[in-house]
């Protein structure tokens, strides 16, 4: 921690911390990703249209969008990652997930 306060590598820059990737359990600790949406829709006006540019709709297409989930990526820039139902990784877009 106190490398990461100094400027170092911060917890997503140092593979001694990762563990294997559960998705079940990633998925149950998500968030409905309507809910992130709405969140950054407040305070981002255009946020529509980066969500078109990240092919968002698409998967709307594949996936029932009340299904997806976002859990926030912890590392210097704030990022997400949307779940599929199965638990997969299958979108990243910008923006606090917390």
């Amino acid at each position: 921690m106190f490398e990461s306060i100094q400027g170092g590598r911060d917890y997503g820059e140092r593979p001694n911390f990762y563990g294997p990737f559960d998705g079940h359990k990633a998925y149950i600790a998500a968030k409905p990703l309507a809910e992130f949406l709405k969140k950054s829709s407040a305070k981002d006006a255009p946020y529509e249209a980066l969500v078109r540019e990240k092919k968002l709709l698409s998967l709307y297409e594949v996936f029932n969008k009340e299904d997806l989930r976002y859990l926030p990526i912890i590392a210097r820039n704030d990022w997400i990652a949307i779940l599929s139902p199965e638990g997969q990784i299958v979108e990243y877009l910008p923006g606090d997930g917390f």
